[in-house]
C-alpha cells in the first residue's frame, strides 16, 4: 500500500502544478487526464485496502514519467501554439437553427434508437433470453443482430455531440426554458440508451465528457477565463457526475448479467471503487509480473490493438495471433474477480517500455493540447470556435478516460471515424459551418441576422 500512497502524493503535487499552469481550466487535456487519474488512484487506495493486491515499486516510476510527459506536453504546446484569430461575438448567444431541420434530426435519432433496441431484444429472444436479459445475451453473441440497424448508433452518437453543445449553450449557460431548448437533450438520452443496449458503459462516459467539456469552456468564456470559474463549473457538473455514477451501478446486472461475480459480490460503493479504481492496481500487478508476460507478438500490439485488428481483417498479419484486448489479472481471487484495463500508461508501457510510454504520452498530449490552445483557450464566442468545441468534445474522451485505458486506440476504428464524419455532416446540415471570412463575408453581421438559420 505504501507505493500507492507515494503515487497519490506525486499525482496531487502534479495536479496542483498543472492547475496553476492550466489556469484552472478543467477542459485542458493534461489537467483533465491528471485529475481523473488522481481520483481513480484515491478509489484504488480505498479498494486495495480490501483487495490486498501486491503491486510493483516500478509503478512509481511509470506514473512519475507519465505525469512529467503530461505536464511538459502542455508546457510546450502552450509556448509553441499560435491561437486562431476569430472574428468574435463578445457574448454567448442563443443557437439558432432551422426548427424543421432540428426536428427531422431528432426524429431520426429517436427512430434509430427504438429500432436498435428492438433489434437487440429480438436477437436476444431468438437466443432464449427475454426482456433486459437479452442485452447481456446478445453481448456474448451478436450474430443475430442486424448490421444495417447497428449503423444507426453512429447517427445517434454524432447527433449527441452536436446537440449536447446546443443544450449546454442555451439551457445551462443562457438558462433558456421551454420545449424548444430542452429537446436538445434527446440525443444524449438516446445515446445513453444505446450504450446500455450495446452493453458498453464506457460510452456513457463519452456523453458525460461531451457535456462536461462544453460546459467548462462556455463557463470560462462567459466569465472572461478567470480561474475562479472552476468553482462555478464544479457546482454545475456535480449533478451530472452523480447521474453517471448511478447509471454505472444501476445497469451493472443488465450489461454484465446476474451471474457476474462483481455484480453479486460488491455493493454500490465497492462496485464504483472496483470500476473506477482498479486500473492503477492492475497496472501495478502487471509490472510485478513483468511486462514481458503481457506483451503481444507485434510491436505496438496492445497500444494500437484496434488498428492492428482492422489490418488483420484485411489480410495483413494473418500469420500472427493478436491479443483480444488487455489480459486480466486477479483483483479479488477469493471472490473470483479479475480486471484488465490498466490506465492510459499501461498499453504503451507494455509495448514500448517506460521511456517509450513517456514519448508516446508526450506526443499524443502535445497534439491534443495544441488543438486546445489554438482553437479554444481564452477564445470568445464565435461560429468557428463553437464548431471546434464540438469536435474537441468528441476528442476529449482520450484524456477523460486516461484513468481507464489508452482510449486513443478506439479513435483508430471505422466506428469513430464515421462518427466524426457524421458530426460534420450534421453541422453542415444545420448551417454551423459557414462561408470562410476570406470570401468577403462579414461573419459578425451574418450571425447577427435573425433570418440566417445558423449558429449565433
Amino acid at each position: 500500500m505504501i507505493y500507492l500512497f507515494v503515487i497519490l502524493g506525486i499525482e496531487i503535487i502534479f495536479c496542483l502544478i498543472e492547475y496553476n499552469h492550466a489556469r484552472a481550466v478543467f477542459a485542458n487535456p493534461s489537467f483533465l487526464a491528471m485529475s481523473v487519474i488522481t481520483v481513480s488512484t484515491i478509489l484504488g487506495v480505498i479498494g486495495n485496502s480490501y483487495w490486498k493486491v501486491n503491486i510493483s515499486p516500478l509503478l512509481i516510476r511509470v506514473l512519475l514519467c507519465g505525469f512529467i510527459s503530461l505536464y511538459f506536453s502542455d508546457v510546450l504546446a502552450k509556448k509553441t501554439t499560435k491561437r486562431f484569430h476569430y472574428q468574435m461575438a463578445n457574448q454567448i448567444r442563443e443557437v439558432r437553427i432551422n426548427n424543421t431541420r432540428v426536428n427531422i434530426v431528432l426524429i431520426v435519432v429517436v427512430l434509430c434508437t427504438i429500432v436498435y433496441c428492438l433489434d437487440i431484444l429480438r436477437a436476444g429472444a431468438s437466443l432464449g433470453a427475454r426482456g433486459l436479459r437479452a442485452i447481456y445475451t446478445v453481448k456474448r453473441d451478436r450474430s443475430g443482430t442486424n448490421v444495417l440497424i447497428r449503423q444507426g448508433v453512429k447517427i445517434v452518437m454524432a447527433a449527441m455531440f452536436v446537440h449536447t453543445y446546443i443544450f449546454v449553450n442555451d439551457v445551462m449557460i443562457l438558462r433558456k426554458r421551454g420545449v424548444k431548448y430542452y429537446k436538445n437533450i434527446i440525443p444524449a438520452i438516446c445515446a445513453i440508451i444505446c450504450c446500455i443496449f450495446t452493453s458498453v458503459r464506457t460510452e456513457i462516459f463519452r456523453v458525460i465528457t461531451a457535456l462536461m467539456i462544453c460546459l467548462c469552456i462556455l463557463i470560462f468564456c462567459k466569465r472572461d477565463w478567470k480561474m475562479t470559474s472552476l468553482k462555478k463549473f464544479i457546482r454545475k457538473i456535480i449533478p451530472y457526475l452523480i447521474i453517471g455514477v448511478f447509471l454505472l451501478v444501476g445497469v451493472k446486472t443488465i450489461v454484465k448479467g446476474t451471474e457476474n461475480a462483481t455484480s453479486k459480490t460488491y455493493g454500490a460503493f465497492m462496485y464504483v471503487a472496483y470500476y473506477l479504481g482498479t486500473p492503477i492496481i492492475v497496472l501495478g500487478s502487471k509490472l510485478l509480473d513483468g511486462i514481458e508476460t503481457y506483451r503481444g507478438n507485434i510491436y505496438g500490439e496492445i497500444t494500437f490493438n484496434q488498428l492492428i485488428g482492422f489490418l488483420q481483417e484485411r489480410g495483413l498479419f494473418n500469420s500472427v495471433t493478436i491479443q483480444d484486448g488487455s489480459k486480466n489479472v486477479w483483483i479479488d481471487q477469493k471472490n473470483k474477480i479479475t480486471a484488465n484495463v490498466d490506465t492510459i500508461f499501461g498499453p504503451p508501457t507494455i509495448d514500448f517500455g517506460i521511456l517509450g510510454m513517456a514519448i508516446y504520452i508526450f506526443v499524443l498530449f502535445y497534439f491534443l493540447n495544441r488543438y486546445y490552445y489554438k482553437y479554444l483557450y481564452k477564445t470568445q464566442n464565435s461560429p468557428k470556435r463553437n464548431e471546434k468545441l464540438i469536435t474537441f468534445s468528441f476528442l476529449a474522451a482520450i484524456p477523460a478516460m486516461a484513468y481507464y485505458t489508452n482510449y486513443f486506440n478506439q479513435y483508430l476504428t471505422v466506428y469513430f471515424v464515421l462518427t466524426l464524419m457524421l458530426i460534420k455532416i450534421i453541422e453542415m446540415y444545420y448551417g454551423m459551418i459557414k462561408v470562410p471570412v476570406h470570401l468577403g463575408v462579414n461573419r459578425n453581421r451574418l450571425y447577427e441576422n435573425d433570418n440566417v438559420k445558423g449558429i449565433e
